[in-house]
């Protein structure tokens, strides 16, 4: 088994053609491989749908360190996929807000540039994926912290010397298609890094 580090887990329920559809989602990372490249820095974050195998009772403490045993199983149309099959408490975490409300933890920083099909420039900027440590979800159906995404066409990946790591974040809100409000990432200033409690189990 693998050490992960779950940061959310989350229960969903949706109606579909009359069935109902349940959906436990739990959102990791592996705190032992970073990735430090001129395209992408942080760690490799990642979700999946644990039901019915598991549910929020199998995860007591979120966000934690989880020692998670994955098997291949034939999914959807025989097809193998990976499924998690185990899932063991090793501690739990303790992620604190630095600073002030603003301040988030990024985990993962990616370079984007490409030419969207039928578009006449390209989009270039860098995604990131956060918490908010000053909002964690406590309820029933939700436990930790969502990892959240957004772009910035402003920054670099350089904007952002250490990740994961803890910034000062600024948004602007603009409107999209169809007249949506979207929020796009405008400044980004380096508070300190994860401590090693967060960082290692």
């Amino acid at each position: 088994m693998t050490t992960f580090c779950i940061t959310y887990a989350g229960l969903n329920q949706y109606t579909k053609n009359e069935q109902v559809i349940t959906l436990v989602e739990i959102q990791y990372f592996d705190p032992a491989t970073r990735i430090a490249q001129t395209i992408e820095r942080g760690y490799t974050c990642m979700s999946r749908n644990v039901y019915p195998d598991f549910t929020l009772e199998d995860f007591p403490q979120i966000p934690g360190y989880y020692n998670l045993e994955f098997r291949q199983r034939p999914g959807f149309r025989g097809k193998a996929e990976s499924k998690l099959i185990n899932a063991a408490l090793v501690k739990p975490l303790s992620i604190k807000s630095q600073i002030n409300s603003q301040s988030y933890l990024i985990l993962n920083t990616k370079k984007i540039d490409y030419m969207p099909e039928g578009a006449t420039r390209k989009v270039k900027g860098t995604k990131c994926l956060y918490i908010d440590p000053a909002n964690p979800m406590d309820s029933e159906d939700e436990r930790g912290f969502p990892m959240i995404d957004t772009f910035s066409s402003r920054l670099s990946i350089d904007s952002f010397p250490e990740c994961p790591g803890y910034y000062l974040l600024a948004f602007k809100e603009t409107r999209g298609k169809y007249g949506r409000a979207t929020s796009f990432l405008e400044t980004a200033e380096f508070l300190g890094e994860m401590n090693s409690e967060e960082k290692a189990a």
